[in-house]
């Protein structure tokens, strides 16, 4: 029986563990060992030995893949000239592509530019391309350049920054309170090789006072600004800075931020579920020197709807019909309307009962003392209008059944 659960492998050969893949060299394109040095190629070659016979491996750049080759029956084996993707610190690996996949040690390189080169330069964190116009004042430039030097960015002739390149051939300036007008930056290394000029406008700084230019409805339609409208739900909509935020407010409560749209400059957010009369809106905006906009007043005056399904049920949950009886001395009416609003429940000969509605509209009345023989009206209005009426419907009290008398 085996020593080992069915759910675990039994350990590889002992020969296989002891064939961890070496490296014989790791050179550049023109058979220059470069391991632990920097290289101005972008192609390498490996060759390397104690690899299973006839088998293949995988040269790993740390978890990409740069290529593959097959050892000879002697477990030595040769690559192609594999491609570097970019300028930077490398560090590969031979790993094995059987069994096991036994790996060796790695080999650290750097991949640097002849000259500078700048990667990516950005204003308030946005990427710029050459010929844009920002507005600053704020720079970033992130460049290539020769690993453990002083690399110097210009605008044109005139020095702007010096800072040390890291050892993966990384240096970033940080430029802060430019002046408006156009600029022209490269970077030089210690050898004053320099890299291709970047152009770009610093523009004045603009303030964009945010607004609030109409309220539409759910069609696009605009309601005027002190008129009336029978939609409970609209759109506030204005301008503002591209890109930013600006808080809306229906009678000086956040409806929360709208996001200005990054092309068009605009922006529209919903003003949620409107109740009858009139609503104040205003608009701060969330980035320095926006201002707020506002007020813009709208008056809601939707159709009233009754409450409706408004009946009662005896004691086992039953429905009684319009017309009907009850054998009970009490009555719970029941009824829908608006969530979160309040009925009036009429009951004859009672005095009216003021009820509140739940988050799905449902009310309930209850009243007691009723007489039997008598017919009962009941119906519910509106507690904002009590013109707007259910159904009326009547329920007339019986006595109980009486069970047969005991001698």
């Amino acid at each position: 029986m085996s020593d080992f659960p069915s759910n675990i492998s039994p350990p590889p050969p002992d020969e296989l563990l002891e064939m961890q893949p070496a490296f014989r060299r790791l050179d550049d394109s023109k058979g220059v060992a470069i391991t632990n040095r920097t290289t101005l190629d972008r192609h390498i070659k490996i060759t390397g030995y104690n690899v299973l016979p006839d088998s293949g491996v995988i040269i790993m750049n740390l978890n990409d893949e740069l290529g593959r080759a097959t050892s000879d029956p002697s477990g030595e084996f040769e690559t192609a000239l594999l491609p570097l993707s970019k300028y930077d610190c490398h560090e590969v690996r031979i790993v094995g592509d059987y069994d096991v996949g036994p790996s060796s040690l790695p080999r650290k390189f750097t991949a640097a530019r002849e000259k500078p080169a700048i990667t990516q330069l950005s204003s308030n964190g946005v990427p710029v391309s050459p010929g844009d116009t920002i507005p600053g004042p704020d720079v970033t430039v992130a460049c290539d350049s020769l690993p453990n030097v002083d690399s110097r960015l210009f605008n044109d002739a005139t020095l702007l920054k010096t800072e040390s390149v890291n050892a993966c051939g990384k240096v970033t300036f940080e430029l802060t309170a430019l002046v408006p007008g156009e600029y022209s930056i490269t970077v030089k290394d210690p050898s004053d090789n320099e890299s291709e000029a970047f152009k770009f406008i610093l523009g004045e700084d603009v303030i964009t006072p945010v607004t609030l230019d109409k309220v539409t409805t759910a069609a696009g339609i605009e309601v005027p600004d002190n008129s009336e409208t029978p939609e409970t739900s609209l759109f506030v909509e204005g301008e503002g800075e591209k890109g930013a935020k600006a808080e809306v407010f229906k009678d000086g409560a956040s409806l929360g931020e709208a996001i200005v749209d990054a092309t068009t400059g605009r922006y529209k957010h919903p003003t949620g579920l409107l109740s009858n009369g009139p609503h104040v809106f205003t608009v701060t905006a969330k980035y320095p020197n926006g201002g707020s906009a506002g007020p813009y007043t709208v008056k809601v005056k939707a159709p009233s709807t009754a409450p409706r399904d408004v009946k009662i049920h005896d004691k086992d949950g039953n429905e009684i019909p319009d017309k009907g009886e009850t054998f009970q001395s009490y009555m719970i009416v029941r009824g829908n309307h608006e969530p979160d609003s309040k009925v009036i429940v009429k009951i004859t000969d009672f005095p009216p009962l003021t009820e509140e509605t739940h988050c799905q509209g449902r009310f309930l009345a209850f009243q007691n003392g009723l007489v039997v023989g008598k017919t009962y009206e009941y119906f519910a209005v509106r507690e904002d209008d009590e013109n707007v009426e259910s159904d009326k419907r009547t329920v007339t009290a019986r006595a109980p059944a009486r069970g047969p008398s005991e001698d």
